[in-house]
């Protein structure tokens, strides 16, 4: 498995059909199209990154720097927290439902923290989703809950702090 930055229109439709999968067809929080691909306003600003065995896209996730527009701060308008400039947000994170995510999971983190050079991330999850990167051992201070379909947390990550080799070692 590799994990790296997805730069070709290839790549970049496989983590779209991934993010539709996973965003559209099993959680529902998006409505579909006939292209059957999750896209939307923030990636154009954005960069992937994505985990590969061989030619299969196992995970990804979208990173974008703070200045452009967030999904946070957009998308989730009942969010009316500061957001620190020293930071970028952390979004989209898709795994293939046939595998377990914790292994893809660590692996796209560890990544995204050896290449960033910013030491907070924010990103919105689940109120499921919190207690299990807790259990993985990432530092995040919880800032607001809301109830959407279920509630929507936003995290706000210590991507300095964090051990993130050690958590990669442990989901291996």
């Amino acid at each position: 498995m590799i994990t790296r930055t997805l730069r070709t229109p290839e790549e970049l439709e496989k983590a779209a059909r991934l993010r539709y999968e996973v965003f559209v067809e099993h959680l529902q929080w998006v409505p579909g199209n006939p292209e059957r691909l999750e896209r939307d306003c923030h990636d154009e600003d954005s960069s992937q990154v994505g985990v590969l065995e061989g030619y299969k896209l196992l995970g990804v996730c979208r990173i974008t720097p703070y200045g452009k527009p967030w999904m946070l701060t957009k998308s989730f308008s009942w969010y009316t927290g500061l957001v620190d400039p020293d930071s970028f947000e952390l979004s989209r994170l898709a795994v293939d439902l046939s595998v377990h995510p914790r292994p893809i999971l660590a692996r796209l983190f560890y990544h995204v923290a050896e290449y960033t050079t910013k030491p907070w991330a924010y990103a919105i999850t689940t109120h499921r989703r919190v207690p299990a990167y807790r259990r993985m051992g990432i530092l995040f201070e919880e800032l607001d809950r809301h109830l959407y379909d279920e509630y929507a947390v936003v995290i706000k990550i210590d991507v300095y702090n964090t051990p993130w080799r050690s958590i990669l070692e442990r989901s291996l």
